[in-house]
């Protein structure tokens, strides 16, 4: 970016980096005095595939443009729990031209298609059923989200008969449904999570199935054009060390997408104003080639703020100041 005294100018590799150049611009104007700061910014991210987990709300796109994020998660949107209803549809399929026209990436959670009451994958009109309302979004360019996390178990009777565990046949069926999807749709986007999502040091024993048998199978029985979420060593991690990332790697046969599922010195329990410390606990030891993005489970737009200054971190984590950005990131909201 290099403002002059009579223009501007941005340069950029790809479409992508001339919209942050843009956002950048915005960055260095005083509405106020109609003026623009003189100056010349060399720059790009210190982490390629930046966002959140949040809740559906109006503010997402312009919100997630202005912390130059590029990939968002709705765990709950206008049509969740099967509820196609026109203007629902309408506002979800906008939702996702908008990220699509900039280039962003949107996926939908399906929780409601894949939590208790479950639906038994064994019965035959299970795959069509996921396949149609995935097909759905595919065709609004927006990825699906299928998670299995904390309620996977018991295993419904008709599939324990059908298969003899969930191990046996998870992996398979979500590799069914995307082999479905990208038939129609090649550039389709599927985010799953795993009932093991953690590891290595969480526990593992309040399930009926042990997790690294049922990682084996998995791993061996999914796509490898599907992506996987993970929350680090533990189910709320806040430390990471090189080797927690080498184990998931293997464990999961591929780079996950980071699910960073705590946040807050309190564990949940913050004020808006606390500040964030990214590089010295929650990104340290993350921020290398093992993981393929970085998602910070949020409720939005309640943490907006939290957002904003993982947004300054995963940037520029070398030049991360957190007052600075915690305060930088409330006014903007203001």
């Amino acid at each position: 970016l290099e403002v002059r005294e009579k223009g501007a100018s941005v340069r950029a590799r790809d479409l992508q980096g001339v919209l942050w150049g843009i956002v950048s611009f915005l960055q260095v104007t005083d509405p106020a005095k109609h003026a623009v700061r003189v100056c010349k910014v060399d720059d790009w991210p210190s982490f390629g595939k930046r966002g959140y987990l949040g809740s559906w709300w109006p503010g997402t796109v312009e919100y997630t443009l202005f912390q130059k994020m590029n990939s968002v998660d709705h765990q709950r949107h206008p049509c969740f729990e099967n509820n196609f209803r026109p203007l629902a549809w309408w506002i979800e399929a906008e939702m996702g031209r908008q990220f699509h026209d900039l280039g962003l990436e949107l996926f939908y959670g399906m929780c409601w298609t894949t939590h208790a009451p479950q639906i038994p994958i064994a019965h035959p009109r299970t795959l069509p059923y996921r396949v149609s309302v995935y097909k759905k979004y595919a065709a609004a360019h927006v990825g699906v989200y299928y998670p299995l996390d904390d309620i996977r178990f018991p295993v419904e009777k008709p599939d324990l008969e059908a298969f003899g565990s969930a191990a046996a046949i998870d992996g398979k069926h979500q590799s069914a449904i995307y082999r479905e999807v990208i038939k129609e749709f090649p550039d389709w986007r599927f985010l799953v999570c795993a009932p093991f999502y953690w590891g290595p040091t969480g526990r593992c024993g309040m399930y009926p199935e042990q997790r690294d048998p049922y990682l084996a199978q998995w791993r061996k029985d999914l796509d490898p054009g599907i992506e996987v979420y993970w929350t680090g060593p533990r189910v709320k991690s806040y430390s990471y060390e090189p080797w927690h990332n080498n184990w998931a790697l293997e464990a999961y046969g591929r780079r996950p997408y980071m699910f960073q599922n705590g946040m807050g010195w309190h564990n949940l329990l913050g004020y808006t104003i606390d500040e964030m410390d990214w590089p010295s606990t929650y990104c340290k030891g993350t921020l290398d080639k093992t993981l393929k993005a970085y998602h910070l489970n949020a409720h939005t737009p309640t943490d907006c703020a939290k957002i904003a200054t993982l947004g300054d971190a995963l940037w520029n984590i070398g030049g991360y100041e957190d007052v600075r950005a915690t305060r930088r990131g409330l006014a903007q909201l203001m």
